[in-house]
């Protein structure tokens, strides 16, 4: 049986290891956005953090063959002049009962109008790029139970960086590069390449997004929303005001960013002594255009400076990551989508696959979970 894997990140990667099947990437390193890349001394991420949280022990067994892993507790919070600590629903104590809607709706019945107008809708509106007013609540995932610490209250990351561990998991891997599938034909069961290769398959196991492996077979799905990222990773000096915790929730920025991670604050080794390692998200309906751009650099760096958060800067790297958060309508078909790929040999896995939002681990998982 001919099979092959598209897509070499954190998914395709684990599935290429465990079945020795070919891996055809787009990009000539493997990783996707999990890898790290290093700047004037600083260490960033491919679209922000990417701490290893979810799955199970077998998958972290599995991880732990490609390199050291360090275990972490999370310390984040939200940002309001002060801070309080993440989530704020355990740390107000509030558990009462969550009601079936759109996201705007669940989360004024789940937490209340004086909550909701303090941090849920702000921080949402910018989170999904206004469109919590009409998509699906994010699933039980990511809410935690009342009192407790959530689904990433304890999470692992590579000592020698994220870039180490996928490029030890690709040594152990067939993989090709500089292989961006254009088109895949259904009936004749062949994917088409860029560079004008083509290759007959019976099997075909997709981590691209599913809309993404759904317009390479000439379907284009509009039920499936999804929301990018420009994320700013940044490295400056420590200002005297500068956080403690890892990661920040932000429902009100002058710059519209509603998040704010501190590398170093996870491990010193992201920046030079004295320094601090930052990333900064801003979220779009799938696209933006450049003009948009003009000057955001400025604002966001002038309003961390103002917070204390930051003093001079060493270098900015913007990052644009195109399916950064999947959502739903209430008439998204997402399992439909992926049995009807099915039917034609090809399976749809990971996070983006699945269009489901989930760990690195869970996605690691998946990958375990293809059969040789």
């Amino acid at each position: 049986m001919k099979t092959i894997i598209l897509g070499a990140g954190i998914t395709g990667l684990s599935a290429g290891v465990k079945t020795g099947f070919p891996v055809y990437e787009a990009k000539e390193v493997p990783g996707g956005i999990c890898r790290s890349y290093y700047k004037n001394g600083y260490s960033f991420e491919n679209g922000g953090g990417h701490w290893l949280f979810g799955g199970d022990l077998n998958s972290l067994n599995f991880i732990k063959q490609f390199g050291i892993l360090e275990k972490y507790i999370r310390d984040s919070g939200i940002y309001f002049n002060n801070t309080i600590p993440y989530p704020i629903q355990t740390a107000l104590n509030d558990d009462t009962c969550v009601l079936p809607g759109s996201m705007k709706h669940w989360l004024l019945e789940r937490f209340g109008k004086e909550l909701c107008n303090l941090f849920f809708f702000p921080f949402n509106e910018k989170y999904t790029a206004n469109l919590y007013n009409f998509i699906l609540s994010e699933n039980e995932y990511k809410s935690p139970e009342p009192r407790k610490g959530g689904y990433n209250s304890t999470f692992h990351y590579p000592k020698e960086g994220l870039d180490t561990l996928v490029d030890n998991m690709a040594k152990q891997a067939d993989v090709r590069y500089n292989k961006k599938a254009v088109r895949i034909d259904l009936s004749d069961k062949v994917v088409e390449f860029e560079d004008g290769e083509k290759f007959i398959f019976d099997r075909l196991i997709s981590t691209l997004p599913l809309v993404k492996t759904q317009e390479l077979c000439g379907v284009k799905d509009k039920m499936l929303p999804h929301t990018s990222t420009l994320v700013l990773n940044i490295g400056a000096e420590k200002g005297k005001n500068c956080p403690k915790e890892q990661w920040l929730y932000i429902p009100h920025s002058k710059s519209g960013f509603y998040r704010v991670g501190i590398y170093s604050n996870v491990s010193d080794r992201f920046a030079p002594k004295g320094k601090a390692s930052l990333y900064v998200e801003k979220s779009y309906f799938e696209s933006f255009e450049s003009e948009e751009y003009l000057g955001y650099e400025n604002r966001v760096i002038e309003e961390l400076q103002d917070w204390g958060w930051i003093g001079a800067v060493d270098v900015v790297d913007p990052n644009w990551i195109e399916y950064a958060y999947t959502w739903l309508h209430r008439d998204s078909d997402v399992q439909g989508s992926i049995d009807w790929l099915k039917e034609y040999g090809i399976e749809s896995i990971g996070r983006y696959g699945k269009w489901k939002f989930q760990g690195i681990m869970d996605s690691v998982s998946d990958g375990l979970g293809v059969e040789c």
